[in-house]
């Protein structure tokens, strides 16, 4: 993180910055509980902005976009770990723990919030269809950068060992995301996306 701020001097990082030190306590924590989210986030970061730059998205944008997706799994640390890291299917109960921990996300960074980066943290799990969660948001209610997130967010939940499953080849977790294009998922996005990876040689063309 240091090294993207010391390469921006945007006054929304610079102000982000002047609180960062108030996350300290809560990335340590976060990283105590589950290495997981704290390894995810990071991924995610680097996922993001590579879609965003490659979208042209204007300064401000991706600045939020940045911050977004590093903090977007905070709320997570209210998730108790035995649900977290259950290696079976979740009961209603379990998952209505998992469905909070967006709208927890957004009222952990409410306290320094610029630039609506708590409700970016809090849509990046709704749909385009209105099936996603917490607030079953549609298309358009749904903010550029929470829409983002949300491809690089399942991309990177795909391919990546869980407790209740192994990892998906890359390959087959993008067929998931572009059957899921117009449902789940917007198509630019994923395109991007999808480039990104095949110029980097993860996916085959």
């Amino acid at each position: 993180m240091n090294e993207f701020i010391k390469e921006h001097t945007g006054s929304f990082v610079n102000n982000m910055y002047q609180h960062l030190h108030e996350f300290d306590e809560i990335i340590h924590k976060v990283m105590k509980k589950d290495m997981y989210t704290y390894e995810h986030n990071n991924r995610l970061r680097g996922y993001t902005l590579q879609i965003g730059e490659r979208l042209n998205l204007n300064k401000n944008t991706m600045e939020k976009l940045t911050f977004a997706a590093l903090f977007h799994d905070i709320g997570k640390i209210n998730v108790p770990d035995y649900i977290l890291k259950k290696p079976g299917s979740l009961s209603e109960d379990e998952f209505n723990y998992i469905r909070m921990h967006p709208t927890d996300g957004k009222e952990m960074v409410g306290a320094i919030d610029i630039n609506s980066i708590g409700d970016i943290i809090e849509q990046h799990h709704e749909r385009i269809d209105g099936s996603g969660y917490p607030l079953g948001l549609k298309n358009g209610e749904i903010l550029r950068e929470a829409k983002i997130i949300a491809v690089a967010d399942s991309y990177d939940a795909m391919t990546t060992d869980r407790p209740y499953r192994k990892a998906m080849s890359p390959n087959i977790a993008m067929k998931e995301l572009e059957r899921l294009v117009g449902s789940h998922y917007e198509k630019d996005v994923v395109e991007v996306f999808k480039s990104i990876l095949v110029e980097q040689g993860i996916l085959e063309e």
